[in-house]
């Protein structure tokens, strides 16, 4: 039987479709971010060039701006990172925001 990984999570993810800008290994891709919560976030990116290795544990940031227009900056640990299709170069990113970001994300939940 396969395990349903909304169990696990500590926090009800909500849907966001918000535009983001993904800051990683001092290179900036574009992708959005498909749903959030108190405590993480899942992320599509754009298509890519070439692949890139998004290591688990590793840092990142997220910019984007609010529906007011106020930019944010979150910065999240990297918890599980996969193809979508590999032919394509988009990965979906499950992320854990470090520290508290209530201002940037209580707008979405």
């Amino acid at each position: 039987m396969q395990e349903d990984k909304s169990e696990r999570r500590r926090d009800k993810r909500h849907p966001a479709n918000v535009r983001t800008e993904i800051l990683y290994n001092g290179r900036v891709y574009g992708g959005v971010i498909e749903n959030l919560s108190a405590s993480g976030a899942g992320i599509v990116t754009d298509q890519l060039e070439k692949e890139v290795d998004f290591v688990q544990y590793d840092t990142l940031e997220l910019k984007f701006r609010s529906t007011a227009g106020e930019e944010f900056h979150i910065k999240c640990t990297i918890m599980w990172a996969s193809y979508i299709t590999p032919q394509n170069l988009r990965y979906r990113i499950g992320l854990e925001l470090v520290g508290k970001h209530w201002d940037a994300i209580s707008q979405f939940l």
